[in-house]
């Protein structure tokens, strides 16, 4: 829904602001300006506009600073998320970022600022759409929600059943072509990683092909020592004794950040040249 966001015209670029962190959940000045096509100036000028005389406490926009050699992550203070929650005509609960989570959400932003940049800004709307966390996680439930339906009466049995869904870290559709995203900067151990992995294949493999959620999942790495080490441990996952029967294991893509944007494209390009 960010990508439609960008370019809704019912609002202005100072309200977009608001829309933009509440999708990406956290991200620098950088990061905004190259996200809303404007100049790191305007970002200033918008936080300064909308923190305008307000006690720090109560702003629409807080800020991090992970470390004194990056800059400050920008996100969504509580008025913030009432204002945007008022727009959108819903009611999730507020939850305020940890310092340690910055670097997360700074990987994640890259991955997408890349296929942006790839793209160019005036087909955007056209060829991507961008999907959060929750979202992503939404889209994946949903088809849990028709099969399990009578058994998801019972809030008990949705609720625990619906924790062992996986969260992906986003989602990106390109060219109407579909992918969960990962980003991973090294410091799960090999244990959460490897539940992680289980959770994809049993979130997915156990729906029907025309479902759609049967997608690529494409993890990013900071380097090939991670992703040399990534393979070995999904290579020993998808051939547990638990999986043996199974007619089909999602596809996992592991690549060092910067390199999958290329895979990305080139994978839509064939598979529309397949099709044609």
């Amino acid at each position: 829904m960010l990508i439609d966001l960008l370019f809704h015209p019912d609002y202005t670029k100072k309200e977009k602001l608001l829309f933009v962190l509440f999708f990406l959940g956290m991200a620098d000045r950088f990061q905004l300006a190259e996200t809303m096509n404007c100049s790191v100036h305007n970002i200033d000028r918008m936080i300064k506009a909308w923190n305008h005389k307000l006690p720090p406490a109560n702003r629409y926009i807080l800020a991090r600073r992970p470390a004194r050699n990056r800059p400050r992550m920008y996100y969504l203070g509580p008025r913030g998320w009432a204002q945007v929650m008022e727009w959108l005509e819903e009611n999730k609960q507020y939850y305020g970022k940890k310092k340690k989570t910055a670097g997360h959400y700074r990987g994640i932003n890259e991955i997408f600022l890349r296929l942006v940049r790839r793209i160019g800004h005036d087909q955007l709307k056209e060829r991507l759409s961008w999907y959060s966390s929750q979202e992503a996680r939404e889209i994946m439930i949903y088809p849990w929600s028709l099969a399990r339906a009578e058994e998801w009466k019972d809030p008990k049995v949705r609720e625990a059943e619906q924790q062992l869904i996986t969260r992906p870290d986003a989602r990106a559709e390109i060219d109407g072509r579909p992918f969960w995203i990962e980003y991973d900067n090294s410091t799960k151990r090999e244990s959460p990683i490897k539940e992680q992995f289980r959770r994809y294949i049993e979130s997915l493999s156990y729906l029907p092909a025309y479902t759609n959620v049967r997608n690529p999942v494409i993890w990013v790495v900071p380097d090939e020592r991670r992703q040399k080490t990534m393979k070995e441990w999904w290579s020993t996952v998808k051939h547990e004794p638990n999986y043996e029967g199974l007619d089909w294991i999602p596809e996992m893509h592991f690549f060092v950040a910067g390199e999958e944007t290329d895979f990305l494209l080139e994978s839509v390009q064939q598979a529309v040249s397949s099709v044609g």
